[in-house]
């Protein structure tokens, strides 16, 4: 299986993204992303319960299935960064606390479900802990 190499840029000035799958790095693309400086995202190859792509710094609600206690944990994450060939899921102390403190996207499993419902960029609001 090979997986689609496309990103997206957040545009500050029309708070937006705007999306493109790779050619090469002569795209025209590129330029208007090196011009405005805009803060890209790279697509993991993963869809959401919706069918919708998931990008670095996507907000997603995740139910986690534990085969141990036959339960499902919910836990509010963001989608991190590329790391030595995976991408990172970043959560509060309790969603590390159940998962040994790492997981990568990579190792949820078809059971487990995730939802986009923002974005680091749009939403910002929606990691903040609840007090």
């Amino acid at each position: 299986m090979t997986t689609e190499i496309k990103y997206r840029a957040w545009d500050d000035d029309n708070e937006r993204f705007l999306y493109w799958e790779v050619g090469n790095i002569q795209d025209p693309f590129w330029d208007i992303v090196r011009i405005h400086v805009y803060s890209t995202s790279q697509y993991t190859g993963r869809k959401d319960k919706n069918e919708k792509e998931i990008y670095e710094g996507d907000i997603c609600d995740i139910d986690i299935w534990n085969g141990q206690t036959g339960e499902s944990m919910h836990f509010r994450v963001e989608i991190g960064e590329l790391f030595k060939g995976s991408f990172t899921i970043r959560g509060s102390d309790e969603f590390f606390n159940s998962t040994s403190n790492k997981m990568f996207l990579s190792e949820l499993s078809d059971e487990d479900e995730i939802n986009i419902i923002g974005n680091l960029h749009g939403n910002p609001e929606l990691l903040e802990e609840k007090k």
